[in-house]
């Protein structure tokens, strides 16, 4: 992205097309997917680690809702770094770096666990959103419209497909279902959801990606 948007940065509302164009599918996909990780978790260390770490679902479900954050807001330090506004980039870096070691001293002399450790990270990483959010805004204008409605298009679509896992999940945990079992029901379902996001959700350059992709597998099922 970095010479995409360098070689379109004196012209402000192309760059501003962009950034959106970037944000917004990552957005929704990213955080459907951390929805997903998050809801099935329990499932996800059980069939993969084993019983022993099951203790590692909370760090699980932290690292899934941690991940999109950073991501998207590497958009924000990419038209930062386009711009040549580093010293806002380092500003930020060291902002981040002073925050995490305050945290993680803070919670070992409280002694909150490593659960704690690890949401203190997603914190960081909302701030860090949320500050290049404001980067992106000054620097293309337009009020901060565009990441707040990518961010909010992407929670949205998240919240959704975990309340849906959660309401066909959810009761077959409590009824002692087999964790295989259910993270084969868990892939499946999920699979669905992510596609009925791409065709059926927010309007992004995702729909078309996928159309494309699957009019070749389209046309040759029509030919046999």
């Amino acid at each position: 992205l970095v010479p995409s948007f360098s070689a379109l940065q004196n012209e402000r509302i192309k760059l501003r097309r962009a950034y959106t164009t970037s944000l917004f599918p990552l957005s929704v996909l990213l955080f459907t997917l951390a929805a997903g990780v998050f809801v099935c978790a329990p499932e996800i260390v059980q069939v993969l680690l084993g019983e022993r770490f099951m203790a590692a679902v909370p760090i699980v479900q932290a690292f899934a809702v941690y991940v999109p954050f950073p991501i998207l807001s590497n958009i924000g330090a990419i038209v930062a770094e386009a711009t040549a506004r580093l010293n806002i980039k380092l500003a930020l870096q060291v902002a981040q770096l002073v925050f995490l070691v305050a945290g993680f001293w803070l919670a070992y002399r409280l002694g909150w666990g490593v659960a704690a450790f690890a949401w203190l990270m997603v914190l960081a990483a909302v701030l860090r959103s949320a500050a290049y959010g404001l980067v992106a805004a000054r620097i293309l204008g337009g009020g901060g419209r565009e990441s707040l409605r990518a961010y909010l298009a992407g929670i949205g679509c998240g919240v959704a497909v975990a309340a849906v896992l959660f309401a066909v999940v959810g009761p077959l945990r409590m009824a002692g279902t087999e964790a295989l079992v259910l993270f084969g029901l868990e892939l499946a379902l999920g699979t669905v959801l992510l596609a009925a996001i791409v065709f059926f959700g927010p309007d992004t350059e995702l729909r078309g990606y996928a159309l494309k992709t699957l009019r070749p597998l389209t046309g040759r099922v029509g030919g046999w």
